[in-house]
């Protein structure tokens, strides 16, 4: 396995450590908690088919994408205040669903990079993360830059921005250019990634419960 592999669990792992950390004193955060456990087993069930088969290393994301897209959008609608809002997101999750399994079955093979429900996914979680933004339930004396769940959107809107382009034109490349496609693996979506969980991080420690911890 790759240094960047390696890395990108250690990553995982930490935010994982402290995503546990905080769902003590924050019930909501089980939901990231179970996010991270998900990314965790897609990502060791990729390497392991990529260790004897690469045509099949995935098709694990076929099934990861619909089951982030349920957890982002579930701990999202937790955060508004707005009743109808809130429906919204949650009747989105079931339509998502349907038009993923749609997808995988009938127009991009199970064996591809699932491109259309990434950007299908980080186009419908970017509104959702400027909607929840802006309605975030915030004290008077609090400091946004100090909550996780300003960091939490403010990471997956970085990420899926970034890689709206490249997730177009992926399956395309890999099968004329495979090389430039590897370079480019690791230029948007290692690099990408690694600022994602280091937002998920940081915005872990900003909390209460971490710093409380840590200064124990």
């Amino acid at each position: 396995m790759a240094f960047e592999r390696y890395l990108y669990y250690i990553l995982l792992v930490i935010a994982v450590v402290l995503a546990y950390i905080n769902s003590k004193n924050d019930k909501r955060l089980v939901i990231i908690c179970w996010l991270l456990f998900f990314s965790i087993m897609t990502e060791s069930a990729s390497d392991y088919f990529r260790s004897f088969a690469e045509t099949k290393r995935y098709t694990p994301y076929h099934f990861y994408i619909p089951i982030e897209y349920c957890l982002v959008t579930f701990y999202l609608s937790g955060l508004l205040q707005i009743s109808w809002l809130k429906k919204l997101l949650k009747i989105s999750i079931l339509f998502f669903i349907i038009f993923s399994v749609i997808i995988s079955i009938y127009l991009q093979e199970i064996n591809e990079f699932p491109s259309w429900q990434y950007n299908i996914e980080g186009t419908l979680i970017i509104i959702w993360c400027v909607i929840s933004l802006f309605n975030l339930p915030l004290n008077p004396d609090m400091n946004i830059f100090k909550t996780f769940q300003f960091w939490f959107c403010i990471a997956f809107m970085v990420m899926f921005s970034g890689q709206f382009f490249m997730n177009g034109f992926f399956n395309s490349l890999k099968n004329t250019n495979p090389e430039l496609i590897k370079k480019l693996i690791f230029i948007v979506y290692y690099v990408l990634n690694y600022l994602f969980y280091t937002l998920i991080i940081f915005g872990l420690l900003c909390s209460r419960p971490t710093r409380k911890y840590i200064s124990q």
